[in-house]
Parts: C-alpha cells; sequence; structure tokens
C-alpha cells in the first residue's frame, strides 16, 4: 500500500471573497499560505493536475496534512487551533469582516471505520472567538 492510501488528516484555515492582495493576507497574519490567488487567476485540480479552474474570489489558504498513526482527528485539530489559531484570532475575525473564511477539517480514512469527532470546549472557543465557520469533509475510501 503506498503513501497515498495512509489515513491523513488535512485541516486548513482558508480565507475567501476578500478585495485585497493576498499578500495582505499573509503579512496580517505572519504566516505564509500553502496556496493562494487572485480572481480570474488559472489553477489546476486533480491528480494529475489537468483540470484547469479559475479563482473565483482572491483566495488565501494555510494548510497542514497530518499522518493519523493511530491518533484521534480531533487531536490535530487541537493542535492546529492551539498553534495557527489561537494566536492569530484576532487577525482572523478583522479578515473574516472584509471577506469570508473557514477552517477546513478533511480526514481521508482508507482502512479503518468513520472516525468520530469530539470538540473541547476550550477549542470552540477560540474558533468562535476567531469568528470562523467550520466546514468539514470526511471521506471513508
Amino acid at each position: 500500500m503506498g503513501d497515498s492510501k495512509k489515513n491523513k488528516v488535512h485541516i486548513y484555515l482558508k480565507f475567501y471573497d476578500f478585495n485585497v492582495h493576498p499578500d495582505e493576507i499573509s503579512k496580517a497574519m505572519n504566516l505564509e499560505p500553502t496556496r493562494k490567488g487572485l480572481k480570474g487567476e488559472k489553477f489546476y485540480i486533480g491528480t494529475k493536475k489537468k483540470i484547469e479552474r479559475k479563482y473565483s474570489s482572491n483566495w488565501w489558504q494555510f494548510g497542514q496534512k497530518y499522518d493519523v498513526n493511530g491518533k484521534w482527528p480531533q487531536e490535530f485539530i487541537d493542535q492546529f487551533t492551539e498553534e495557527i489559531i489561537e494566536p492569530r484570532k484576532n487577525e482572523i475575525k478583522d479578515i473574516i469582516a472584509i471577506g469570508d473564511g473557514e477552517l477546513s477539517v478533511c480526514p481521508y480514512f482508507y482502512n479503518d471505520t468513520n472516525p468520530g469527532f469530539h470538540f473541547e470546549h476550550r477549542v470552540l472557543k477560540v474558533i468562535s472567538e476567531a469568528n470562523l465557520p467550520i466546514n468539514m469533509d470526511i471521506y471513508c475510501l
């Protein structure tokens, strides 16, 4: 079984539909994005990067991918929240005020049953204070 079939959790902080250059978001967040784009700019998706799309709005995304290795998905959500969101919650709230955004959690499970999720009060409080909606896409393949 190749690396692509390992259970993983992808977590992203995404901003979109804002009217400043994505570099301004990077500066405000003091964080280099893993992906950014300007409205109308082309990008490619798919495993072979052959499907062309255009950004419908300005886009900024910071993401991390974690190997599950027997841990629960919320452990990675807790870590991401503590390391990325909490120290920047005021900046995130300001960016959401001029556009839109979300915390996106995407677990990919290939050989286990559907993972359970549990959000601790402290984690929900930080996410709420940042005014971030949560988007969860769960893949049990």
